[in-house]
């Protein structure tokens, strides 16, 4: 079984689908790693956090902080992935 895209890269929205379709992979990885890891992660980075306790809203923080990271080192910027 074959499928083949196709984008008219002089229409805007194809290249839209097109940027998309190009990080699908980054965006399931970065899913995938929210999925498996964050969890733990964030109990890592709460530990080691010079503030004890952390507020909600610094761990609001944290959790954003680790997420744009994960985005970062995939090469997502969403903003040039939605119009």
């Amino acid at each position: 079984m074959k499928a083949t895209f196709e984008f008219d890269m002089n229409e805007p929205e194809d290249v839209m689908e097109h940027k998309r379709m190009s990080h699908s992979l980054g965006m399931a990885l970065v899913l995938w790693e929210l999925k498996n890891n964050a969890k733990r992660k964030m109990e890592d980075i709460i530990d080691s956090s010079d503030i004890k306790p952390l507020s909600g809203q610094d761990t609001l923080d944290k959790f954003f902080d680790l997420f744009y990271e994960l985005m970062e080192d995939q090469g997502i910027n969403i903003d040039n992935l939605i119009q």
